[in-house]
């Protein structure tokens, strides 16, 4: 009976605070209370010699942000940022050919895509986001 509570409270925690901040999408809330609460989220400024080793690892990997994360300490989104940072912004072309890539996968895993109506998508539909 308390596992059942439990998961109700989890599926109504999304639809409620959606309607909370109705002016944010909801894969938005839901990315930033993902990064608040992820245990790799907090961890100082970058140093030159993260900086370095994240361009080794990025040199050897690719853009694969998880496999990154894991080796660096910092959550996949914090490397794959830093990496653009690092990057100066630099064109698809460009994020794939220094990412060792070739294809669009590379550039759509270096989070280098075009914005859909999608990713703009307000609503109640949760569907595809996890129960806790």
């Amino acid at each position: 009976a308390g596992d059942d509570a439990g998961r109700q409270v989890r599926r109504a925690f999304w639809p409620e605070l959606a309607e909370a901040l109705p002016e944010r999408p909801l894969q938005a809330i839901y990315h930033h209370v993902r990064r608040k609460f992820h245990p790799h989220n907090y961890q100082g400024a970058w140093t030159t010699g993260e900086d370095t080793r994240l361009q080794r690892l990025v040199a050897a990997h690719g853009p694969a942000w998880e496999a990154i994360s894991q080796e660096m300490g910092r959550m996949g989104t914090n490397c794959r940022d830093r990496w653009r940072h690092i990057q100066g912004g630099r064109s698809r072309q460009n994020v794939r050919a220094a990412a060792g890539g070739s294809s669009d996968a590379a550039a759509a895993e270096a989070g280098v895509t075009a914005p859909t109506d999608s990713s703009r998508h307000h609503g109640a539909d949760i569907s595809s986001q996890p129960n806790g």
